[in-house]
């Protein structure tokens, strides 16, 4: 069958569009495995009638993406800035733009005339995301203890779940002694969001995730495949030289690798 989607002739602002870049995804359930399944379909885009004709044999739920977030920004309430931003920043992350995406983040931060809690959160865990990957240890964790003020008080820690590896052992170094028992409550969280987060991504994907490393190894993993010393990733974390090393040969045989290079074929880019 086809299916069409309209798209606006103009923007709220009443702006024109300018980048004509746009993806259907399609998320359905496999008949054959059971398993979540999503696909990318090529939809053809007819300028005349501002319409996108796609293909599809299954009833589904489709996503439609495009890349006019940055048009969006100035019509958006400023609650819905932040969350914009943080699309905008964790894209920028994505790509290694570390720097324009702090960037980003500290604008947004800096324009918030009121408390927005969730939205504020993924922006300073992005922050601290960007700062770790920098070895701005200092300033991750200040980012990272910032967003941990603004969830704690109603357990707003979705963010932290979702967010997890990217963190890098942030909240291994920040979190795990202060508050054992939210730790633990995020690290089980962790386990069950990212089975089901990985049962979309990996099918889809030319670079699997592995599921056989507990959150702890899986924050050691990200850190020795991105150049961090054994003996930086003790004083990051808050443990031994001696456990960073136990950590390591248990998650080299797990995954059935003998070097670090080897690691990122297995963690989150």
């Amino acid at each position: 069958m086809n299916i069409r989607i309209k798209i606006p002739d103009k923007m709220i602002n009443n702006q024109p569009y300018t980048i004509r870049e746009y993806k259907i995804f399609r998320l359905h359930k496999d008949s054959a495995t059971n398993q979540a399944t999503v696909d990318i379909l090529d939809p053809v885009f007819n300028s005349s009638t501002n319409e996108l004709t796609f293909k599809s044999d299954k009833f589904s739920i489709y996503v439609l993406t495009y890349k006019d977030t940055y048009y969006y920004m100035s019509s958006l309430p400023q609650g819905l800035r932040i969350f914009a931003a943080n699309v905008i920043s964790h894209d920028l992350y994505l790509k290694g733009e570390y720097s324009r995406a702090l960037g980003i983040c500290d604008a947004a931060l800096f324009s918030c005339k009121e408390i927005y809690p969730v939205g504020m959160i993924y922006l300073y865990c992005v922050t601290a995301m960007c700062e770790i990957s920098l070895k701005n240890q200092a300033e991750a964790e200040k980012a990272i203890l910032t967003a941990w003020k603004l969830a704690v008080k109603d357990e707003l820690i979705e963010p932290f779940i979702e967010l997890h590896g990217l963190l890098q052992g942030l909240l291994e170094s920040c979190i795990r002694k202060e508050n054992p028992e939210m730790y633990r409550k995020i690290s089980d969280a962790v386990i069950t969001f990212s089975r089901g987060w990985m049962a979309v991504h990996n099918p889809a994907s030319d670079n699997p995730v592995t599921d056989a490393l507990t959150t702890m190894e899986f924050s050691i993993a990200m850190l020795a495949c991105r150049d961090w010393s054994n003996r930086e990733i003790a004083e990051h974390i808050g443990v031994s030289l001696n456990t960073v090393k136990h950590y390591l040969t248990d998650i080299f045989n797990k995954l059935h690798v003998k070097k670090r290079d080897e690691l990122k074929n297995f963690v989150l880019k």
